[in-house]
């Protein structure tokens, strides 16, 4: 009897080194101050300026840029600026509102204003994943390696990668995946979220996500229901598993550039330093002194 012999097709699974290779920093952060510029004023319509600036340090623009404030009751908003709708690198905008003071308050009052900005941006980042075949492993002792291949664009948000595991190789000749987890960090002091002109209870915390793979019958699979990530730890980081689908191939080596992108609106919320308006007594409520004798 001839004996038979089971073919059997895998898919390997290759493990990357959890460090990776960082690249060369690249922008900074969309810097924003808001202030008032007196913190103590007298009733009765005594003017103060509340400044807000917004520089655009990141390699990518903001645009959709909308900038409000916030009165107490009691208070009057006498002028608003307007900010540009969109800002370039290095750009830098500042705009003055000018509020007035309660006319009559019994005692002397603490007050905040407050103020929103808000704007859109996009964070992309690639990363390469260099994938050997066993036989050159073994040659060569080169392991399969994770790096980012460009710089960080700054902005709020920022994206990181890992690999998963410790290293490996792919068989020459049968598909592989190679794993690999992308961290979204907020690092902006304030809040991503996405579709819409404001943040709500359906879209706070949310950012739009996509990942292109090099193509060429190489792909990339995410583990997403969609394209949207919600970011956890009250909108401050999440983590995305993906995997670089690998074909059967007879290469040795294969460097692979996978890109991440990230659209989202973002709000900051503003305060000022505290203001506290001052009471001044009418005649009346002055304490007389006695008459001497």
């Amino acid at each position: 009897m001839k004996s038979r012999f089971l073919a059997i097709s895998f898919i390997l699974v290759v493990f990357l080194s959890g460090c990776i290779t960082p690249s060369t920093a690249g922008g900074g952060p969309v810097s924003v101050s808001f202030e008032a510029d007196s913190t103590n004023v007298p009733e009765g319509g005594a003017p103060v300026g509340v400044a807000m600036s917004v520089e655009n340090n990141a390699l990518n623009p903001i645009s959709s840029i909308s900038a409000s404030i916030y009165a107490p009751s009691g208070w009057t908003i006498s002028s608003s600026p307007s900010p540009p709708s969109s800002m370039q690198r290095e750009g830098v905008w500042e705009g003055v509102w000018i509020v007035t003071s309660p006319t009559d308050v019994l005692t002397d009052t603490p007050y905040t204003i407050y103020g929103t900005l808000t704007y859109q941006m996009m964070t992309r980042r690639a990363v390469s994943l260099t994938v050997v075949s066993y036989e050159y492993y073994k040659r060569t002792k080169t392991k399969s390696s994770i790096s980012t291949v460009t710089s960080d664009t700054g902005g709020p948000l920022g994206i990181s990668f890992s690999g998963v595991g410790q290293l490996s190789y792919m068989y020459t000749g049968q598909p592989s995946k190679v794993p690999f987890k992308v961290v979204i960090n907020n690092r902006g002091g304030g809040k991503a979220f996405w579709d819409g002109s404001s943040p709500s209870t359906t879209n706070l915390n949310y950012v739009n996500f996509a990942a292109q793979g090099p193509g060429g019958g190489v792909g990339v699979t995410c583990s997403l229901s969609d394209s949207k990530v919600y970011l956890t730890k009250d909108g401050s980081s999440a983590t995305v598993s993906c995997t670089l689908d690998i074909p059967a191939i007879t290469q040795e080596v294969l460097v692979s550039q996978v890109t991440i992108t990230l659209q989202y609106n973002y709000v900051h919320d503003l305060k000022t330093q505290t203001i506290t308006v001052t009471d001044i007594p009418t005649f009346g409520e002055e304490t007389s002194s006695p008459e001497g004798g």
